[in-house]
């Protein structure tokens, strides 16, 4: 799958951020943490909703805590 540079930035700050124990290949992340400072927060909901799209984050239905996809469910 293809991800533009910013979409790769933020994906990979969510990898780096995510808490606790991967469930079927999700796992948390709070969003404060994600969000680099050089990202404003129109940004990077932008982003995040791309990111949806393409399979590799779920909103929480909140504006604080996400579960990013960090591996295929064995």
């Amino acid at each position: 799958m293809k991800l533009t540079e910013l979409e790769a930035k933020i994906y990979n700050s969510l990898l780096d951020n995510y808490e606790g124990a991967e469930v079927n290949g999700w796992a948390l992340v709070y969003l404060d943490n994600a969000r680099p400072s050089n990202i404003n927060a129109r940004q990077f909901a932008a982003i995040l909703s791309s990111l949806q799209q393409k399979g590799l984050y779920q909103s929480r239905g909140d504006n604080f805590f996400g579960d990013v996809f960090i591996r295929a469910a064995a």
